[in-house]
């Protein structure tokens, strides 16, 4: 699941380079991952019994480029030196990625992921979002 996710991830990252908007990379990125692991994951589960729980394995393995870990570590590293500037900018920048890898990423999820109508999830079952 997870190498067939990384190609749509791949064909969206060519779409940004070719019409050269890099700024939309993570929210591009996110909303490709939350829309195509539902679809993943039906499509796995018709062969192998699998909880749906498990399409998180596949979704943050592919996520896991985009997280920002190391800015926000280099931001509070840059803090403790005295760079406050540097590190305010890391640390923010940080953030800002995190918050729009999960908003992207749900905003995704909710277009395969669950029934509007029902809010019910593939397998029947109420959702909790």
């Amino acid at each position: 699941g997870g190498a067939v996710l990384a190609l749509f991830v791949m064909a969206a990252l060519l779409l940004i380079w070719v019409l050269d908007r890099p700024h939309l990379e993570v929210p591009v990125v996110s909303f490709t991952v939350g829309v195509f692991t539902p679809l993943l994951w039906r499509i796995a589960n018709s062969w192998v019994v699998m909880e749906q729980c498990k399409a998180s394995y596949i979704m943050f393995g592919t996520l896991i480029i985009w997280l920002p870990g190391a800015q926000l570590i280099y931001g509070v590293h840059e803090l403790r030196l005295g760079a406050v500037t540097n590190g305010a900018t890391r640390l923010t920048k940080g953030l800002v990625n995190a918050i729009l890898i999960s908003i992207f990423l749900t905003f995704g999820w909710q277009f395969l992921g669950r029934n509007w109508e029902t809010e019910a999830t593939f397998e029947g079952e109420r959702t909790n979002l």
